[in-house]
């Protein structure tokens, strides 16, 4: 959110209430560059890192293994991919639209997900019905998710997941998307691709002597 400026004198008898210039300044903001703020990782993420570290740890003990492992995970993230893809098409007799692929760590909507073989698709009509069909085309392994940006309470996106053709779950988010579609995300490969990715910054690295 834009902030005055740190050498802006205060106003003797303002004009406008604070809360009017805070609306403001959001309604000039872009509404395709959502923000994207950090946020604490989920429970689920948390136990996620926590065993990438352990498994980067127990990998550099080995370090054949780890560099067969380093070769091997990213053919494994496109096969994933492909595999997404293929089921878009599949699951919707060739309508589904691939939007998104790749997202580097530069990019200003950067997912660990897409990192991994993720891709959104859109398709022009019946999203849900679609997304259900996707994933059950994919099969284990894969989460398909319905995303609609905006449409729950107090503006956040509702999200809605799908596994083996059946809807598993749906929540409320903080905006992120920028358009109604399908996201289509391996995660039999999530583990592989963690323990071999570069670690976060901040990590630190056990010592060569650790038992």
């Amino acid at each position: 959110m834009p902030r005055p400026a740190p050498n802006a004198a205060p106003a003797a008898r303002p004009t406008t209430a604070p809360s009017t210039t805070a609306s403001t300044a959001r309604s000039t903001s872009s509404p395709s560059r959502p923000t994207t703020t950090p946020q604490s990782p989920s429970p689920k993420q948390q136990r996620a890192q926590e065993q990438a570290a352990r498994d980067r740890a127990t990998l550099d003990k080995f370090p054949e293994i780890k560099q067969t492992a380093k070769g091997v995970s990213p053919i494994v993230d496109r096969v994933a991919r492909d595999h997404a893809i293929d089921s878009a098409k599949r699951g919707t007799n060739g309508n589904a639209t691939v939007t998104s692929q790749d997202r580097g760590p530069k990019h200003p909507l950067h997912s660990p997900a897409h990192d991994r073989g993720a891709v959104d698709v859109t398709t022009p009509k019946d999203m849900p019905g679609n997304a259900a069909k996707i994933s059950k085309e994919t099969g284990r392994g894969y989460l398909t998710i319905h995303e609609q940006p905006k449409a729950g309470p107090k503006g956040q996106d509702v999200q809605t997941y799908y596994k083996d053709g059946k809807q598993v779950g749906q929540a409320n988010v903080p905006p992120r998307a920028t358009k109604e579609h399908i996201h289509v995300q391996p995660d039999f490969n999530s583990r592989l691709h963690n323990a071999t990715a570069p670690p976060p910054v901040g990590e630190q690295k056990q010592p060569k002597n650790t038992p």
